[in-house]
């Protein structure tokens, strides 16, 4: 086609398709072909379109939209590698928990059987709320499980489905703690003791398990070793036994518990991050009575390895992580209404900046994957702490893009 027919067919174009064939030009580096389009611009009114649209074009190929995608880039790889700082220890300390929760099912924890028979005493000796007692039996339907209980419990859980309905659910819940009250007024359970501010009724343990699961003080089987002795609690030892070795064998027993000891404490302040002097204050024989045991929870308590530092820096990476979004969501939105809008779905950008703008979206994509498992591994325990932070600022998103957008129009 000769230039003179070519210049005729490129006067005659609408704005969009001067734009779309401006940017294609502009990709293929066609100084040429984008000088014959600028040469056949028929009227002023078109000039200013196609200027907006170069205005554009060298915009979103410039400094100001090439710096903001690669600041977004390194943002989000900044905070995923802050987040991944942050996150380590508890991860490390949840590793480690695990490798524990399957020793101890090779490991027992060794007691005489008169220090067995005072464990048993003291647990059953210690007041409890009834209805927390309750809820641990409530849900037991296996039929190993509902023979401990007596008859009118069992029948109760016995009717108990997953597939209930709530309301269903909770009337069988409050016919399972009526029981319970109904055994307080006929004398079967003596009256409760009121305590604390939380309104609870307490009764010893030991009663409350005649009652409904049929033990005695002989058959009573006290819970296990991560239960009764505190400092156990750091290991992860539910699933611990007792090794029950008779009275004559004392000094083997303290032997062997020094050594479990001695092998738990490089685990605590080499993976659960327990500080050393701590740990080593700690008792791991079995207390002597409610008291000793209170007081060695309470140590316990006190040096349990926590995550408040970490999740209020998470808190502060995700807010930050949040605004790197946002600027992002921004770049991408206007570049894909530009695109739309002005260029007719032509790409306006160089195949090197596309490049970039693809790796963007990709990294980001892998950040908020990582993000996901950042904010599981420091999720709180109580239920009662917001959690998790956002990940997205639409605040900032609404006040950001009708500034990005002018300046881009600019060409700034």
């Amino acid at each position: 086609m000769s230039d003179l027919k070519l210049g005729d067919l490129y006067a005659g174009l609408t704005d969009t398709e001067r734009a779309r064939l401006l940017a294609r030009h502009w990709r293929a580096g066609d100084g040429p072909e984008l000088a014959r389009l600028r040469r056949s611009i028929p009227d002023q009114r078109a000039r200013r379109a196609y200027d907006e649209a170069l205005t554009l074009l060298r915009g979103l190929n410039g400094a100001f939209f090439l710096g903001g995608v690669m600041l977004a880039k390194v943002g989000f790889e900044r905070d995923v590698f802050a987040a991944e700082v942050l996150c380590g220890p508890e991860r490390q300390r949840a590793l480690a928990r695990l490798w524990l929760w399957d020793l101890w099912t090779l490991v027992a924890y060794p007691v005489t059987e008169a220090e067995y028979r005072m464990l048993a005493e003291l647990e059953r000796a210690e007041p409890i709320d009834v209805d927390d007692y309750a809820e641990t039996l409530w849900g037991m339907t296996t039929p190993d499980e509902g023979a401990r209980l007596r008859a009118e419990l069992g029948a109760i859980n016995g009717s108990y489905r997953e597939e209930m309905g709530e309301s269903e659910q909770e009337r069988l819940w409050d016919a399972f703690r009526a029981c319970f009250a109904g055994a307080i007024e006929r004398g079967e359970l003596p009256r409760p003791v009121c305590k604390g501010n939380d309104g609870g009724r307490y009764l010893p343990r030991g009663l409350l398990s005649d009652w409904a699961e049929g033990t005695t003080a002989e058959t009573y089987r006290p819970a296990g070793p991560g239960f009764a002795i505190p400092a156990l609690e750091l290991f992860t030892s539910p699933g611990m036994d007792y090794e029950i070795l008779p009275d004559a064998e004392a000094d083997r027993v303290q032997a062997r518990r020094a050594r479990l000891r001695e092998a738990l404490l490089p685990i605590g302040w080499m993976h659960l991050g327990i500080p050393r002097e701590q740990l080593e204050m700690l008792s791991f024989d079995p207390p002597r009575n409610i008291h000793e045991r209170n007081e060695a929870r309470h140590a316990v308590e006190r040096i349990w390895p926590r995550s408040d530092d970490a999740r209020a820096g998470l808190r502060a990476v995700a807010a930050q992580f949040a605004g790197k979004r946002a600027e992002f969501r921004v770049i991408t939105d206007v570049l894909e209404m530009v695109q739309r809008e002005v260029f007719g779905g032509e790409d306006p950008l160089d195949p090197d900046v596309r490049a970039l703008v693809e790796q963007t979206q990709e990294t980001a994509r892998w950040a908020e994957e990582l993000w996901a498992v950042f904010l599981d591994d420091l999720a709180p325990h109580d239920d009662g702490e917001p959690w998790p932070p956002a990940l997205d600022d639409g605040g900032y998103y609404d006040e950001l893009r009708p500034r990005y957008e002018e300046r881009l129009r600019a060409g700034v």
